[in-house]
């Protein structure tokens, strides 16, 4: 078969050419080019019909084959995000009300003020507190409660008052045993039901975190995935990685377990949450998408994904950094652990 597209197929010739016309050559038109032969009266087409007929059949049969898999790539991604469009787009930050800045990721660098309800990053906690020793909040100017006594008061009051949060705390303290109060999980579990109830996005990570771990419960499974997904709505970073390892675990349960292989919705929707809390600084969400970005993660993470997430992070991260956290960060006290939320 000629080379030259603009021969003639049979014998190589250019001149007094005609287009192939037969019924594969137009079944299969716009998937293989035009095939052209001599103007001899059918001569060189008679010739050359078995091997025209093999190279359309089988150029014929790949390109169906790559439709169909376009078709079923397409089919996945419809999928994947079918009603949850919400989801995956990634929340605003929340502010530190003081300074204005993207509070930080990590539970331990901000407080929430059971005085005004506010969250505060830890650099505007130490930078007022240094100044003063009676430690007022920096927003309100209420003076800090420096006896576990007064904190639990003080929480239950705005839990009455309908703050979902102070009853996000109330229900840690009962969880682990803080502030003098016994370890009662029972009791943390209503309290973080009834802040849910309310719209609290710490009592939904909470709850989401409860059931996260019974893995056996089908029912659990889907309590753990509605709790989270309202946290990572409304912003908790943390949820939103915790749902990226939920779906990798439903990855690993619905996967072909004798091909050894994972369900790959999920492992995309896995690496989707992984990348939008990446991309607002969540490093432990970065450092699954660098683990696996040469192993389970290959076939579902692009280089040019994985390359704007790293500069996203980086951005976000940079956006958080101060002076004054910095040297809340370094110093050696752990300061005001009764505000703390975590």
């Amino acid at each position: 078969m000629s080379a030259n597209p603009g021969a003639c197929a049979a014998c190589g010739k250019t001149d007094n050419l005609v287009t192939c016309e037969c019924s594969l050559c137009t079944e299969n038109k716009g998937r293989v080019k035009p095939t052209s032969y001599c103007d001899n009266n059918g001569r060189c087409q008679n010739f050359h019909k078995p091997e025209h007929e093999r190279m359309v059949s089988l150029v014929g049969s790949f390109a169906n084959m790559l439709l169909d898999a376009k078709k079923r790539e397409w089919e996945e991604a419809c999928r994947l995000y079918d009603g949850d469009e919400e989801l995956f787009k990634a929340p605003a930050m929340e502010e530190c009300p003081v300074c204005c800045l993207p509070l930080p990721i990590k539970g331990s660098q901000w407080y929430y003020q059971a005085c005004c309800g506010k969250v505060i990053c830890n650099g505007c906690i130490v930078q007022v507190d240094s100044q003063t020793e009676e430690c007022p909040c920096p927003y309100c100017r209420v003076p800090a409660c420096l006896d576990q006594r007064e904190l639990i008061p003080r929480l239950k009051q705005r839990a009455a008052g309908g703050d979902g949060e102070a009853l996000s705390l109330l229900g840690d303290a009962h969880d682990e045993g803080w502030y003098g109060l016994e370890k009662d999980a029972e009791k943390a579990l209503e309290l973080w039901t009834e802040g849910a109830e309310l719209g609290s996005s710490g009592c939904h990570y909470k709850l989401g975190l409860s059931y996260y771990n019974k893995e056996d419960d089908a029912d659990a499974r889907e309590k753990a995935r509605y709790h989270l997904g309202e946290a990572a709505m409304a912003g908790v970073v943390r949820a939103r990685f915790a749902l990226g390892q939920l779906e990798l675990k439903e990855a690993i349960r619905t996967g072909a377990k004798e091909a050894r292989t994972l369900n790959g919705v999920c492992v995309r929707r896995a690496v989707k949450h992984w990348m939008i809390s990446a991309s607002v600084g969540c490093q432990d969400s970065l450092d699954r998408l660098k683990d696996g970005y040469r192993d389970y993660l290959k076939k579902h993470l692009s280089k040019d994904e994985l390359a704007a997430t790293l500069r996203a992070h980086k951005d976000a991260t940079d956006a958080m950094k101060s002076d004054q956290r910095k040297r809340a960060n370094l110093t050696s006290e752990v300061h005001y652990a009764l505000r703390s939320c975590k």
